[in-house]
């Protein structure tokens, strides 16, 4: 099946579809395999060492699947939050959980906390791990389009980190950027975690 054609200028949609149908034809193991090794190297790097509060992701789709991670944050006795993710676009915010089981289905079907799950301040997340579409090595992503992120990642704390996680195989050579959208300094994949490169002005 191929993805439908595009005009060449809408390049956000045109690299999210072609990231989404290459993503779409990697095998049940290798993105099993692949989703291991990225929650290995999260898991590895200093600043989930040192975090008493990590902010992740319910990997769905085409994204990495993100529970080894979770389950590692809650074995360590480190505060782990998710995303409660409204209706509306750019209405997000960070509720902890004690365990995955009390998940409720979110608006787009993905797993979030319920209502009685305590929110918790951006200020307070030694961590956030950051999901995408598509993103490339200088730490631009494309996201689902609702700008949840783009409106979040501002409010986290100065000495808070924020790590952009993807597939290498959802790295593209560019993503083009609006002004809302926010890069990050810190990019892993199942190769592992890397400084984003810089870019120049």
């Amino acid at each position: 099946m191929c993805c439908p054609k595009r005009s060449p200028h809408d390049a956000r949609g045109r690299k999210g579809r072609l990231t989404t149908c290459g993503a779409a034809a990697v095998p049940a193991d290798v993105h099993a395999a692949a989703s291991l090794s990225l929650c290995r190297a999260l898991a590895a790097m200093p600043q989930f060492a040192t975090a008493h509060t990590v902010a992740a992701f319910f990997g769905a789709g085409a994204e990495p699947d993100t529970r080894p991670l979770l389950h590692a944050v809650l074995a360590a006795g480190k505060r782990l939050c998710l995303p409660v993710c409204g209706s509306k676009e750019r209405q997000m915010h960070m509720a902890a959980v004690t365990g995955l089981e009390s998940l409720v289905p979110g608006p787009f079907g993905i797993p979030q906390p319920g209502r009685e799950a305590f929110p918790v301040s951006p200020q307070e997340l030694g961590l956030c791990l950051v999901p995408c579409v598509a993103a490339d090595t200088a730490g631009r992503r494309l996201g689902h389009g609702k700008g949840y992120y783009d409106a979040f990642l501002p409010l986290l704390s100065p000495g808070g980190t924020a790590v952009l996680c993807c597939f290498s195989w959802q790295l593209v050579p560019r993503v083009p950027m609006e002004g809302h959208d926010i890069r990050l300094s810190l990019l892993a994949t199942e190769h592992g975690v890397q400084h984003a490169k810089a870019v120049q002005s």
